[in-house]
């Protein structure tokens, strides 16, 4: 398994800056009040503009803080190309997504944490068993396969897919369909 804790203390480093700018931003805006209580009044554009900063700054800090609990999640790769694996996974951590990388289902821990998500090729669960499906049916998952045939499609239906992507997979799109997958449910019980 491959484990990446760089994009924590990335966003971290993100929250410490911005509560840095908001505590700048505060004095000015406290200096402003003054000015204006003495009765000299700051130029309206430099009023307005620090309004216009302070929105801004609420929306990236909700952005931040949103797109937190959803990098917050884990996405495990499963795939028999282990070199693919890691390339998408370290795509897919260049975007704050914490990745784990196996070539076996049946190596994923029983207890993975409850939001994870899968990506999982299809030749993986053609032969993974039926016990392996069982305990990972809980969780979202996408299925990727090279194929572009529609039974490939139909067959990652059947195992309960939410997505099925065609290999070379985009790590733009793949994040996209990543945040968009319900909660819980994942594989179809057999």
């Amino acid at each position: 398994m491959d484990t990446d804790s760089s994009p924590r203390a990335d966003r971290t480093e993100v929250e410490r800056l911005l509560h840095q700018l908001r505590s700048t931003l505060a004095r000015l805006k406290a200096e402003l009040e003054l000015l204006r209580l003495d009765s000299r009044p700051p130029d309206n554009a430099v009023s307005e503009t620090i309004h216009t900063v302070f929105t801004e700054l609420e929306a990236l800090e909700s952005t931040v803080r949103g797109s937190t609990d959803d990098k917050n999640r884990l996405v495990v790769l499963i795939d028999d190309d282990q070199r693919l694996a890691s390339a998408m996974s370290r795509q897919l951590q260049r975007y704050g997504l914490h990745c784990r990388v196996t070539t076996d289902i049946d190596d994923i821990a029983e207890f993975l944490p409850s939001r994870t998500r899968l990506v999982i090729d299809l030749s993986i669960l053609r032969t993974a068993s039926r016990s392996s499906l069982h305990r990972l049916r809980a969780f979202p998952t996408v299925v990727m396969s090279g194929s572009s045939d529609p039974l490939a499609m139909e067959e990652a239906t059947f195992y309960g897919a939410g997505a099925y992507l065609t290999k070379p997979v985009d790590p733009e799109q793949l994040l996209q369909i990543l945040s968009s997958l319900p909660a819980s449910g994942g594989l179809a019980p057999l």
